[in-house]
């Protein structure tokens, strides 16, 4: 007699990231399999699968308890889609949404073919539901995170609860492993979950507030490198943790010194990439980390401007941010900051100020000169806009378009953001091994990063000319020829750089596999 069995499915998405494991679903895999219940993973992004693909191997398998979709803001709509075409062939099973987008913006997904959504985490809610197919129960309303309609179409849900100490959940099941190492990618690892910080912008915030439990969770230095030295012999060396913030209180440098000394213990020779906020940089937390194999850094600069900063809701200042970047140059770490530019506050003198201290760390890697604070649904930084009556238009990938007040910032917004579309694409291919990242050999990732360079001067010379076409009142007419004029010109230097970009991929025998920036984009 068959287990019972669960399909878990993530679509192919229109993004400028290379395709990763789907850790969510290997979490739920490894929840169901603990249960005795047997899983199939589809991973369209991985695989490259067309929805219609995806239907096909869905259709191939024996009828299942339910099929689960993971959706992030790229990947709702092509979940829905496939539901959709799967009821009209009268497939007859639970559908269950989870992940970002459902979390922020359950109603959408019930309302167009989903039969539930999990909020936040899922594996207590994916056990529960499984037990209520198979056994009666739990009943519904018990489940905690499940939300659904009832018969009279009230929105029901039980808040979900977020306090399982994370050392007591089954490490996740690793389907789509070997893919990631043949494709170059690193292996993904999660330790923590939420963030201690409220960034106004953040979907990160927005999606564990619907949740009950602490704002950040970790697991012990053991059980991590107890999953590192598993995924080390089969073949893992380099890891990007996952993290939205890897350093919060508890995890001191004691505990970054206890996690090096585990790792040379068990002689686990590996890199890794980390997350942590520009405020949670020091000498001895920085020095325990590259012992245990760090040797990039994406820190959430976000902007140079302390009126910009305090009005994202950042707690580093502007002094923090630099003071943590030059922390991270001496360690010879490559850092990764994370930026925007744009928002609808923002100033001509912030951009000015903030192009000065942007030249000063133009070494470290930032992705365009163009950038702008996304609205996604169930943001705080959304229900402001909507307030002051800014935003326009309907929502696209969960996020909406806004104005920005001043005049000239808007400007430069329009200019830069020409700019950076006209060569979005070789950005992204330039960026992304170093960024995203790829597994390299040090003199590929040394090649990468010196060609970065090249391209980021180009960046901030035109930026500083945008800058100062605005700040001396020449007129739109002149920027906009201008920025026509520089585009054109600048065809034949792209499209060289464009070749020696390639000529790097082939030396290191990796391939692009994303696509362009969909937010970048849409229009303003």
């Amino acid at each position: 007699m068959h287990k019972p069995l669960v399909i878990f499915v993530t679509t192919a998405t229109s993004s400028n990231k290379t395709a990763e494991e789907n850790l969510g679903l290997g979490y739920l895999a490894a929840t169901c399999r603990e249960n005795n219940i047997e899983v199939r993973i589809i991973d369209g992004w991985l695989e490259e699968l067309t929805s219609e693909e995806i239907i096909n191997r869905i259709l191939s398998e024996r009828q299942p308890l339910l099929v689960g979709f993971s959706c992030n803001l790229l990947t709702g709509d092509a979940a829905i889609n496939i539901v959709n075409q799967l009821k009209t062939k009268n497939y007859s099973v639970p559908f269950i949404a989870g992940g970002f987008a459902p979390t922020l913006n359950p109603k959408k997904f019930l309302d167009s073919g989903f039969d539930f959504v999990s909020l936040a985490e899922g594996e207590e809610t994916i056990k529960d539901y499984c037990d209520h197919l198979l056994n009666g129960k739990p009943a519904l309303t018990e489940i905690s995170g499940l939300c659904y309609y009832d018969e009279l179409h009230n929105l029901c849900f039980k808040k979900p609860n977020c306090r399982m100490a994370l050392d007591e959940i089954p490490f996740p099941s690793r389907d789509t492993m070997n893919y990631v190492i043949k494709h170059k990618i690193p292996v993904s690892i999660s330790t923590t979950r939420g963030c201690k910080a409220s960034c106004l912008f953040c979907s990160i915030a927005a999606y564990w507030r619907t949740a009950d439990g602490p704002r950040w969770r970790g697991r012990s230095a053991y059980n991590i490198v107890d999953e590192i030295e598993q995924l080390y012999h089969k073949g893992a060396r380099y890891f990007k943790f996952v993290d939205d913030s890897f350093i919060e209180p508890p995890r001191d440098a004691e505990w970054c010194n206890n996690f090096a000394d585990e790792i040379h213990k068990r002689g686990l020779d590996i890199g890794f990439r980390i997350t942590m906020r520009a405020d949670r940089v020091s000498e001895d937390i920085i020095t325990a980390l590259c012992r245990a194999g760090c040797d990039s850094i994406v820190c959430g600069v976000e902007n140079f401007s302390n009126k910009a900063l305090r009005r994202m809701g950042k707690k580093a200042d502007s002094k923090e941010n630099t003071d943590a970047l030059d922390l991270l140059k001496k360690h010879n770490i490559y850092v990764l900051h994370g930026f925007i530019l744009f928002d609808y506050a923002t100033t001509l003198d912030e951009l000015r100020e903030n192009y000065e201290v942007l030249n000063e760390y133009s070494w470290a890697i930032c992705k365009g000169i163009f950038s702008e604070m996304y609205a996604a649904t169930g943001t705080r930084y959304t229900e402001i806009l909507r307030r002051k009556g800014l935003i326009y238009g309907d929502e696209r990938f969960e996020n909406y378009t806004y104005q920005i007040e001043d005049d000239k910032a808007n400007m430069v917004y329009k200019a830069l953001k020409d700019w950076h579309v006209s060569h979005n694409k070789i950005y992204d291919m330039m960026v992304e091994p170093i960024n995203k990242p790829r597994v390299l050999s040090k003199s590929g990732s040394a090649s990468f990063y010196i060609l970065y360079l090249d391209i980021r001067r180009r960046d901030l010379e035109f930026m500083g000319e945008v800058l100062d076409i605005v700040e001396g009142n020449l007129g739109q007419s002149y920027l906009d020829e201008f920025v026509k004029k520089t585009i054109r010109n600048s065809m034949e230097w792209f499209e060289d750089y464009a070749n020696k970009v390639e000529c790097l991929y082939d030396s290191e025998e990796i391939v692009y596999m994303a696509e362009e920036d969909p937010f970048t984009l849409i229009e303003q």
